[in-house]
């Protein structure tokens, strides 16, 4: 299973102002499941995008399952994109897993967690199932 491409990977010069202010950059870049709306819209972002298809990578990998799988490209951006839909999360799941994912795909990129607490959070529910 192919995760990512670094034929995508970008690296972005930090600038004047806040390090996550969104920057303009290529628009609808990467498989549309994976994407976050706002570049599916062509719409400014930053590091914040990478949180969302992470999550979206971290479900198929628990899951087993592609998200959205089933739906073309007009279904995910009727849907998904402008819809906001999201994957369906197992029940049985940890309830901090399933808490994880709904903040990791929040509509808004500015209630999105970063890099660093996602890292936290996950740990964190790897110690709850071992101890559990």
């Amino acid at each position: 299973m192919l995760l990512f491409d670094f034929g995508l990977a970008k690296l972005i010069p930090r600038a004047a102002g806040p390090d996550d202010a969104p920057v303009e950059m290529t628009g609808k870049t990467g498989s549309a499941r994976y994407m976050a709306p706002e570049v599916a819209l062509s719409r400014p972002y930053n590091e914040k995008a990478d949180v969302h298809s992470f999550a979206m990578i971290l479900y198929q990998m628990a899951a087993h399952e592609k998200p959205f799988s089933g739906m073309d490209l007009e279904m995910l951006y009727t849907d998904v994109i402008y819809g906001g839909a999201r994957p369906k999360i197992p029940k049985q799941w940890p309830a901090s897993m399933s808490a994880l994912l709904k903040d990791c795909w929040h509509p808004d990129p500015d209630y999105r967690p970063a890099f660093s607490e996602v890292l936290r959070r996950i740990q964190r529910t790897i110690a709850e199932g071992a101890a559990g």
